[in-house]
This record gives structure tokens, C-alpha cells and sequence, in this order.
């Protein structure tokens, strides 16, 4: 498993310094893999304060035509990885060989579950193979899509909804946020930004939900 090794380096949040003063300091995993600029939070005061700073960097960034969004995680050491990546990882399987009968697999097993099939007829194109992810990945299906929020109270939600299991230990939870509207290039390991034109299962409305793409 992947460990953050600089985390003693990053820089606790300053709360006399608005966020974009902040001294963000880049994660080192012990992997090669994409790291992002962090901060962290060790009291409820210094979190009450970044939820301020949220706020006012959400409103000005609506008069920038930006949008951030954010997503959750358990144990900051987990680098951005897709469920069906991380699965054929584990067991020695590329994911470019798999992904096409993991797939139409899915797709006959949603027939007359969906109130709307018509997102089934089009799958060569990418835009309804999106589609079809996005019903998967709500419903534990290994999928190519990362999961975000347009929330950070939601993502940070997700960040602490379990408990630590036992002889578990983790330095701390992870929010991570980038600016969608940034993403007509992929960043890192993060690919582009994909919003669904339907919710079937009906989460992605409940946790304004969004979703980016499998970069290889």
C-alpha cells in the first residue's frame, strides 16, 4: 500500500491567513505517482475556519466561471485511483483488457432495471460508456470513474463515515479538491471531468455528485 512519507512536512493551517496564503506543501508518496499541494487540520477551530475560507473561495470562484469539487477519502495515503484500476491491479490484469467484456457484463445484467434503457443502445460511444459507469459505480460495480461532490461538507462526510476497524491506524483523513472547469486537460491521475445526463439510481442528485475519468 502507498504512504504519504512527508506528512510530519506538511504544514498545519494558519488560521490568522486566508487559504490562498496558506503554505501548501506537495505530499511525497513512497510510489511514483501524481501529489497535491496540502494542508493540515488538527483542531474543530482550524476546520471551522477552513469552512469560512471555502465559502469565500466558492463564491468568488463563481465569478470566475470555476468550479470546484471535492471528494472524500478514508486514509489520507490513498492516492486517486479508480475501483476497476485498483482491482486489476491487484490481481497482475491490465485494465484495457478487461474493461470492454467488464462492461457488456454489466450492461445485461441492468435490462429491465432501468426506467430509461436507452442508455443502453449506444455503448461504442464514450459519452453513454460514461453513462453506464456512473450506474455501476452507485452500485458497487468496479468502475473507470473517481466519484466527487460539488459540496466539501459531503465529501467530508464521506472522508469520516467509517469507523477505524480494529488495529487500524491512520494519520488522517483526506478532502481533496480541484477545479473541474480546469479538467479539458486531465491533471495527474485524474482524467476529465464527466457530469451524467441521467441518475437512475437517484445518489449522484442527492450528493451532487460528479464524476472524472480513468487517465491510464
Amino acid at each position: 500500500m502507498a504512504k504519504v512519507k512527508n506528512i510530519d512536512e506538511i504544514k498545519v493551517i494558519d488560521t490568522s491567513k486566508p487559504l490562498e496564503e496558506q503554505k501548501f506543501i506537495k505530499e511525497q508518496y513512497d510510489i511514483e505517482t501524481y501529489s497535491f499541494l496540502s494542508l493540515k487540520i488538527d483542531t474543530f477551530e482550524q476546520l471551522e475556519y477552513l469552512f469560512k475560507e471555502i465559502r469565500k473561495n466558492e463564491i468568488a470562484s463563481k465569478r470566475e466561471y470555476s468550479q470546484f469539487i471535492y471528494r472524500g477519502q478514508k486514509d489520507s495515503n490513498w492516492f486517486l485511483q479508480c475501483s476497476l484500476e485498483r482491482e486489476a491491479k491487484y490481481y497482475g490484469v491490465d485494465v484495457g483488457w478487461c474493461v470492454v467484456e467488464h462492461l457488456n457484463i454489466f450492461k445485461n445484467l441492468l435490462r429491465g432495471k432501468l426506467s430509461d434503457h436507452s442508455v443502453l443502445k449506444n455503448t461504442f460511444h464514450l459519452e453513454e460508456q460514461n453513462e453506464i459507469w456512473a450506474i455501476g459505480q452507485h452500485l458497487g460495480l468496479k468502475t473507470l470513474l473517481l466519484d466527487w461532490t460539488k459540496v466539501f461538507y459531503i465529501a467530508l462526510f464521506f472522508a469520516f463515515e467509517r469507523e477505524l476497524e480494529d488495529r487500524e491506524s491512520i494519520d488522517y483523513r483526506a478532502v481533496y479538491r480541484i477545479d473541474a472547469s480546469s479538467l479539458e486537460q486531465p491533471v495527474g491521475l485524474v482524467g476529465f471531468s464527466y457530469n451524467p445526463y441521467s441518475d437512475q439510481i437517484g445518489r449522484i442528485t442527492a450528493q451532487q455528485g460528479t464524476f472524472t475519468t480513468y487517465r491510464a
